[in-house]
């Protein structure tokens, strides 16, 4: 049984295709989000959506491609989750290798 307690909540998932990202995933849509995946391979994640509203019937799961490593990548990434309903209150990013284009 789920709560819907993210309903009205936007979250941007990176590395969503499969593993860790894909639960992710389907978890916040369980709570009611609108869920954006994110990975670099178009295919998969069509796979992953089609995988996420089987299990999770009338979650809005939108699909966005391309590389959490690169900048613009992600700030497009993020202004398509914003521009769908002007919020964007969850980001989880479950992404590895490469060096992260952000120094700290």
């Amino acid at each position: 049984m789920t709560t819907q307690k993210l309903l009205g909540k936007t979250a941007l998932v990176t590395g969503a295709s499969h593993g860790i990202g894909l639960a992710c995933a389907r978890q916040l849509a369980e709570d009611g989000a609108l869920v954006v995946i994110t990975g670099r391979r178009q295919d998969a994640l069509v796979e992953a959506r089609n995988e996420l509203l089987s299990k999770v019937p009338g979650a809005r799961i939108e699909i966005r491609s391309g590389d959490a490593r690169d900048e613009k990548s992600v700030e497009a990434a993020v202004n398509f989750a914003w521009g769908l309903e002007q919020r964007l209150n969850i980001l989880v990013n479950d992404i590895w290798g490469g060096e992260p284009y952000i120094q700290f």
